[in-house]
């Protein structure tokens, strides 16, 4: 899964950005402030998701298979998951197999 062949080549210029995330991470703040800020014209998406939790793994990925319908059409070709620091426990919904293999199938670079 994490062969190298297998990554994607970032767009110099993407047309929109997709963002899994949770509505109230500083995270989001921080990605947000920083494309005002270097690319206000940049059409961004907001796919919600916790980011800890027993919920987290598949809240993410139905979250990045929502995006994955939007990368088909062109209304976004890259995608931001995103969450800030934590301890392992807090992290760990990220270890998830099912999350790294949806991943995987992305369309566009994750």
């Amino acid at each position: 899964l994490f062969d190298g062949d297998r990554k994607r080549t970032l767009p110099l210029m993407p047309r929109g950005i997709g963002i899994v995330t949770s509505l109230g991470a500083a995270a989001l703040h921080d990605v947000v402030t920083c494309l005002r800020r270097r690319a206000p014209y940049m059409p961004v998406v907001l796919a919600p998701s916790a980011v800890q939790g027993s919920q987290a793994p598949a809240q993410l990925v139905a979250a990045l298979e929502s995006l994955y319908r939007l990368a088909s059409d062109g209304t976004i070709d890259v995608i931001l998951l995103v969450r800030g620091g934590g301890s392992l426990e807090d992290l760990w919904a990220f270890n998830d197999e099912a999350l790294a293999r949806t991943i995987v199938r992305s369309p566009v670079p994750v």
